[in-house]
This record gives C-alpha cells, sequence and structure tokens, in this order.
C-alpha cells in the first residue's frame, strides 16, 4: 500500500491523554482569531438564555431523551449549546457543561463541537479513584481519561474486556485510544485484541481529523513493537486508515449553530491561549 501523501495542514485540535496537541498551530490560530466580531457581546446573549445551567442532571436527561443518539434536530442541539452558555456554567459547572457539549456531539457529530469539548476538558477535574468504578457505569464525562488508563492496569488477556467497560462515544475517545495505541501497556500476542477493538472504535467514532494521525503511527509502529507483534498491528492500523478515508464526512453547522458555538469558544479564550502559547 504506497504511503498516504501527509497534508500541509490539518484544522483540528485535540487534547490527549494527559498533554495537549494540535493538529497544526494554524488551527489554533484560526480559533482564536476567526470569531465575529459581533461575539463581543456574547456575554450579554448567554444571559438572556431561557435556561440556567445549575447543573440539574433532570432537566439535562429530559431533554436528552427526546432523540436518538445521531438523530438531533438543530433545534435540540441549540437547546443544549444555548444551556452551556446561560448563567456563567462555563466557569462554574465545566462538568455540565462538557456533558452537555457531549450530547450535542452525539446528536450532530461535527468537528467544532468535538473541539468545544477538547477546550473545556481543560477545566474539568478528573474523577478521583475511589469514584471511578461508579462514575464509569454512569459515562461520566470526567471519568473518560481515567478509565483509559485503567485499561492499562489489566493483564494482555483482560484488557480487551475492560476496553469494553470504559469506552463509550465521545469525541474525546479515538484520540485517547490513538495516545493508547501509541504507548501500548502490552507487546504480547494475547494483547491484539485488545489493539483492534482500539481501532474498531476509532474508526467507529469516524473523527475525520485522526486518519493522518493514525497513519503516521501505523507507518513507525514496528518500531513502537519491535516483534512480529507489531507488525501484525500495523497492519490492523493501516485497514483502519483506509476505513477512515472512505468514511463519510462529519457533519456541518447551520449558521445559528455556529454562531452559538462561536459564543462558547469566546468564554473557553483563556484555553485557546493556554494551547497557543504551548504549541
Amino acid at each position: 500500500m504506497a504511503k498516504a501523501k501527509k497534508p500541509a495542514k490539518s484544522t483540528a485540535t485535540s487534547v490527549r491523554a494527559g498533554s495537549t496537541t494540535t493538529a497544526s498551530k494554524t488551527a489554533l490560530k484560526a480559533t482564536a482569531t476567526k470569531l465575529p466580531s459581533a461575539m463581543a457581546n456574547s456575554k450579554t446573549a448567554a444571559t438572556k438564555t431561557a435556561s440556567v445551567m445549575a447543573g440539574s442532571k433532570a432537566t439535562t436527561s429530559k431533554r436528552t431523551a427526546m432523540v436518538e443518539p445521531g438523530r438531533g434536530t438543530p433545534d435540540q442541539i441549540r437547546v443544549l449549546l444555548r444551556d452551556v452558555l446561560a448563567g456563567n456554567g462555563v466557569r462554574q459547572n465545566p462538568i455540565g457543561c462538557l456533558e452537555l457539549l457531549c450530547r450535542a456531539w452525539r446528536m450532530h457529530k461535527c468537528v467544532r463541537l468535538a473541539e468545544l469539548t477538547e477546550l473545556l476538558e481543560m477545566r474539568v477535574p478528573e474523577t478521583p479513584a475511589a469514584d471511578l468504578a461508579r462514575e464509569m457505569a454512569d459515562h461520566r464525562v470526567a471519568a473518560l481519561r481515567p478509565a483509559v488508563r485503567w485499561i492499562a492496569t489489566a493483564t494482555a488477556g483482560q484488557a480487551a474486556d475492560r476496553l469494553k467497560q470504559v469506552v463509550w462515544r465521545d469525541p474525546r475517545t479515538a484520540w485517547l485510544l490513538l495516545d493508547f495505541l501509541a504507548k501500548p501497556a502490552w507487546r504480547s500476542l494475547p494483547a491484539m485484541t485488545c489493539w483492534k477493538a482500539c481501532l474498531d472504535e476509532i474508526v467507529a467514532i469516524g473523527d475525520p481529523r485522526i486518519a493522518e494521525p493514525l497513519a503516521e503511527l501505523g507507518d513507525r509502529y514496528t518500531a513502537v513493537i519491535p516483534t512480529s507483534v507489531g507488525a501484525k498491528v500495523q497492519n490492523q492500523i493501516r485497514a483502519a486508515v483506509v476505513k477512515l478515508r472512505e468514511a463519510a464526512p462529519w457533519n456541518e453547522l447551520d449558521a445559528e449553530t455556529a454562531a452559538l458555538c462561536d459564543q462558547i469558544a469566546v468564554l473557553l479564550g483563556p484555553e485557546v491561549a493556554a494551547l497557543q502559547a504551548k504549541h
């Protein structure tokens, strides 16, 4: 299989496995500068939203129960985004706001919503170890990163079963699994089931930003695991890259919904600035 030509620039930012990474510096600068000047009044607009984000799980579950995952209407997605903007939720209740953004993404997979979850995660403390089992069972957003790390504490033979317990559809999952593959906890043949499950989940999520980083990892995977196991994983990675490149693109946002995302990005300005300073 011919090596794919690396694109000049990617338009994505991501937060991965305990450290923030970016697909390109250009994308970060665009995130910080492309917001329209009309968003200067975003704080006023946010305070006028109908519902106040006070961390009420009952209100959130009632709204998200209206639709099946992946079947949200623009109006339903905008309800969730307005809840993120309401009051001072991004500052006072980042976990609740991250839950809302993830639910919006499940209704309507798009890069912009995924980027916002990655930025907002910088404000969310991870679930303490004592609470991890309970929060994993509830698929709580703060549990995702420590849950992926928890997989690595299993034996190679148990890893695939643990992966099934902790992986749920979330815009951050594919990037966490990519880093999990890049820093393998096991190098033996029994772990092949886990690596295949990781790649299957990455393909199922279908993040269009991840195909090229995954391809780059595949090209050097025999150096990551310099055995026949590494060669087998390399072949699986390359097959996954083909599927990702052939997958349907993620959705676009209508103008009204994109404007709400712009307002949320204004509130996350410090995170954008922190990413720019780091990269």
